[in-house]
């Protein structure tokens, strides 16, 4: 999420989803940075302390990759504390989840509304992972 406000909801089907490993990490970061980056110099990214999938060496190496490439100057990583799990993601989730309780969905395109819908602002923002119309291939 950038400090634009705005959180993106990668929603895959499960045939389609390839885990929550650090390739997944590395596809998403990237495509959001290359869709709804501004530009920017420097960032910095929060990340849960997962080993799996932002502790390891194929997430640290596309972040030099882009510091290497001038796609950036300076990038930070930083992890929560241990034992803590609540920062700002967790806010858009949970607004996202009040929505979800009272909604009615059968499809993944369903979902996407859901997310769309769930904030008066658009901070949620959908993104359906290998949709025809806007291709994300994770």
């Amino acid at each position: 999420m950038l400090k634009i406000g705005k959180q993106v909801f990668y929603l895959a089907d499960e045939g389609q989803s390839h885990g929550k490993g650090a390739n997944a990490v590395v596809s998403q970061v990237h495509y959001y940075l290359k869709t709804h980056g501004l530009g920017e110099q420097h960032a910095h990214f929060q990340c849960y302390n997962c080993c799996g999938q932002n502790k390891n060496n194929i997430v640290i190496w596309y972040l030099l990759w882009r510091v290497l490439e001038g796609l950036h100057r300076i990038i930070t990583l930083s992890f929560m504390l241990i034992r803590h799990t609540k920062f700002t993601p967790d806010w858009h989730f949970g607004i996202w989840k009040s929505k979800w309780r009272n909604f009615n969905a059968e499809m993944l395109s369903d979902v996407a509304e859901s997310v769309g819908l769930s904030s008066r602002t658009g901070h949620n923002i959908p993104q359906l992972v290998e949709d025809s119309s806007n291709p994300v291939v994770i």
